[in-house]
């Protein structure tokens, strides 16, 4: 009822770029399920686990006979991956029973009919756009290591996309940092915004880094669904409900303090005071004078960190102190490409904007710590504060004018 013959690396990467869709452990077993639908010379892989769902068409040469079925997809990767690369041939009899042969080696593994596998939702009409492969990871990369893991917030368990005029933003917030990297696109758009998971975003960095980059990527996208299609590519899912917080209002927009520094430096400065800030809960001062930056760091139960840097004051106090989460720094300079950056601050506990000295397209706000004193602080002197519940949930995402929002300055402000 099945058969054909092709290349086992071209199988596994088509079967590995679709597994990334099907749950390794479900209630519905079903869903582990890898559907693989033979028809003309083109063989199309989908998975779905009913919230994310991938489809890749591969094109078949030597096709013997046409058909369905549904195949382990753990078991299918486990062993196109041990083989070789080589041809196999791959044939299902009437009993679901697949056979893959190959050089010296013959697998015979036990399918299912497809007849009770859910297709892919169909895509939903709303608006489109546009962007480079090569663009689509940028705008991904900028963003997607500042999503937040906190489930009872599911509203900041994904990227927000937003859609104004010629240009999209993605942005995301865990509360106590925030990223946003803008993009042009091809033609205006009404203003839209949705929220896409983790989960989808990370598969599409995935797919889309392997992509040429200039291969073109369209974005679908309604109320409740968003799409990306590539050549034999299709990666849909459905978007968060609930309001994201308003981002404008995390961002200020006039700064008593700015100062430039070396990306490099800077980063591997905080990676070495990283090594004593384990001990301390990441905290790491910052002290900013006219021409130096003193990275410090200090663990009661471990030792001392200092380290200076040479820095540029475009205006400001002549002398800034201020503590951060090195963490949430060193992440923000790595997604930096900027042979420079500037640091934009009003005070030590108002947020503070790391962006490329280039200029560009893309913003890093980052809450400082408030500590009384430079000795490492108690746990409780760094407890994030709470953050609001959702107010009420909708099917698109909506900005929401919130002053309440995780982060303010009473970040950490308990001592």
């Amino acid at each position: 009822m099945l058969n054909f013959k092709c290349n086992s690396s071209t199988l596994l990467k088509a079967v590995t770029i679709v597994e990334k869709s099907i749950p390794t452990r479900s209630s519905a077993q079903i869903l582990e399920n890898l559907s693989l639908s033979l028809k003309g010379q083109v063989l199309t892989l989908w998975g779905y686990d009913m919230e994310i769902g991938i489809e890749y068409r591969l094109p078949i040469d030597n096709v013997t006979a046409t058909g369905d079925v549904l195949v382990k997809a753990k078991t299918l990767v486990s062993i196109l991956a041990k083989l070789a690369s080589q041809d196999v041939e791959i044939s299902v009899d009437d009993t679901y029973k697949m056979h893959i042969k190959g050089d010296h080696v013959e697998f015979e593994i036990l399918c299912l009919a497809p007849a009770e596998y859910p297709k892919l939702p169909p895509i939903e009409t709303g608006q489109s756009l546009r962007l480079r492969s090569g663009d689509v990871c940028s705008l991904i990369q900028h963003t997607l290591f500042s999503v937040s893991t906190d489930e009872s917030r599911k509203f900041l368990n994904g990227i927000l996309m937003k859609v104004s005029g010629e240009d999209v933003v993605f942005v995301s917030t865990d509360g106590y940092r925030l990223s946003l990297k803008s993009q042009k696109i091809e033609t205006a758009l009404p203003e839209t915004a949705v929220i896409i998971p983790t989960k989808a975003v990370s598969e599409m960095l995935r797919i889309a880094q392997q992509a040429e980059p200039d291969q073109m990527v369209e974005i679908a996208f309604s109320e409740r669904q968003v799409a990306f299609f590539m050549p034999s590519f299709l990666l849909v899912s459905r978007v968060l409900e609930g309001k994201f917080p308003d981002y404008k209002q995390l961002m200020p927009t006039t700064f008593e303090n700015e100062f430039t520094l070396a990306r490099r430096p800077f980063l591997e400065a905080c990676e070495r005071a990283y090594i004593v800030s384990s001990f301390s809960h990441n905290v790491v001062r910052v002290v900013l004078t006219d021409n130096r930056a003193t990275i410090q760091a200090n663990a009661s139960s471990f030792g001392d960190f200092q380290e200076d840097l040479a820095i540029t004051k475009l205006k400001g106090v002549d002398e800034l102190k201020i503590a951060f989460n090195v963490k949430l720094v060193i992440d923000a300079l790595k997604n930096t490409e900027s042979d420079d950056v500037h640091l934009r601050i009003n005070h030590g506990t108002s947020p503070c904007l790391i962006e490329p000295a280039s200029g560009g397209d893309y913003t890093y706000v980052v809450m400082p710590i408030r500590t009384n004193d430079y000795q490492a602080p108690t746990a409780e002197a760094i407890t994030p504060a709470s953050a609001p519940e959702p107010q009420s949930e909708t099917p698109s995402a909506q900005v929401e004018n919130t002053d309440s929002f995780a982060m303010n300055p009473a970040y950490a402000d308990q001592h």
